[in-house]
């Protein structure tokens, strides 16, 4: 179903032409993956051409579903990272604080 000839959408309209939910059209925002603007105050809309970047890689079947998923991992993989670079942290304090420093190649201060 082609566009209607208009710059802006609501997050319903794009729902529609996406066939996504409310949710979803949120998340692809969140994802970087639709640029929202705001032309008044509490009025957010989607960019005409943010859609039709989307409506392209939707043309392969799939497509559009699979480009969420992998965003979902990377986002996913990236918490992970994080959390485990936050346990080495905290563990390398516990054990400075203890004077045991040196099990992490560190000098007890």
């Amino acid at each position: 179903m082609p566009l209607p000839d208009k710059a802006l959408f609501t997050i319903k309209e794009a729902g529609e032409h996406l066939a996504l939910s409310r949710a979803s059209v949120y998340r692809l925002i969140d994802e970087g993956q639709l640029e929202r603007v705001y032309p008044r105050q509490k009025a957010a809309r989607i960019t005409r051409e943010s859609l039709n970047t989307l409506l392209e890689k939707a043309k392969t079947p799939g497509a559009v579903a699979t480009s969420i998923e992998q965003h979902a991992q990377a986002k996913e993989q990236a918490a992970k990272i994080t959390e485990q670079q936050h346990q080495e942290e905290k563990k390398k304090s516990l054990a400075d604080r203890w004077g045991l420093g040196n099990i992490f190649g560190n000098k007890a201060g």
